[in-house]
């Protein structure tokens, strides 16, 4: 077991304020997720009659701006983000693929 280390929460509440929101966006978007797992992705939420295709639609693009705001204030570096993204793309599409094709075999 590695030996405990030190850490203190961060105190700068424009930070705190960045990170509130996009973590309650990330959220947010993982609650969307879940519920077209539930309801299926071309259900409604009973709760405001909107499909859930569309909110996740709107979730994305909400995790998407504060995405981009935290690696402008946070000076992230932004062309190693678009590179990890596309390595992450071609991963799962691979991924993807191979859950279609498998799909295909079993309904021969």
């Amino acid at each position: 077991m590695n030996p405990p280390s030190l850490w203190l929460p961060e105190t700068d509440q424009v930070r705190l304020a960045i990170l509130g929101k996009l973590g309650e966006e990330a959220n947010e978007l993982g609650k969307a997720c879940c519920r077209a797992v539930i309801q299926g992705l071309d259900g409604v939420d009973p709760e405001t009659g909107e499909s859930n295709r569309i909110g996740i639609q709107d979730e994305i693009a909400d995790v998407g701006g504060l995405s981009a705001l935290a690696v402008s204030q946070f000076k992230l570096d932004d062309v190693f983000i678009s590179n990890r993204a596309m390595d992450k793309y071609c991963h799962k599409l691979e991924w993807l693929q191979m859950i279609i094709d498998h799909i295909e075999k079993t309904k021969r």
